[in-house]
């Protein structure tokens, strides 16, 4: 499987390229590059999700088998929904992770 990771470079995001590495499956991680490295083996990708150019750079890399989205947390709905429709031609799958609502305060 091939597989983008929003994020990817720390906590939930960071464990999911990891879990998928060591599954052996390709795994492109899309970043800021602000909160560390993604795991080795991991193809990273820099830019910002809230920036329509880097989108459209991001949507290029494709296609994914999945596109897991584990760092929206800080973002406004609107810029999670303009990203999921810009991969929305290369992800077989999107799969939206919110970490903010499985922990209590």
């Amino acid at each position: 499987m091939k597989i983008l990771v929003l994020g990817g470079t720390w906590f939930l995001g960071r464990a999911v390229a990891q879990a998928a590495l060591d599954r052996g499956w390709s795994v492109d991680a899309f970043n800021r590059g602000r909160s560390g490295t993604a795991p080795d083996g991991t193809h990273e990708i820099h830019g910002d999700r809230t920036v329509r150019e880097d989108l459209v750079h991001l949507a290029q890399q494709g296609p994914w088998d999945a596109v897991i989205d584990t760092s929206a947390s800080e973002l406004a709905p609107r810029d999670v929904l303009e990203g999921a429709r810009a991969l929305e031609p290369g992800a077989r799958k999107y799969v939206y992770i919110s970490t903010v609502n499985a922990y209590r305060g």
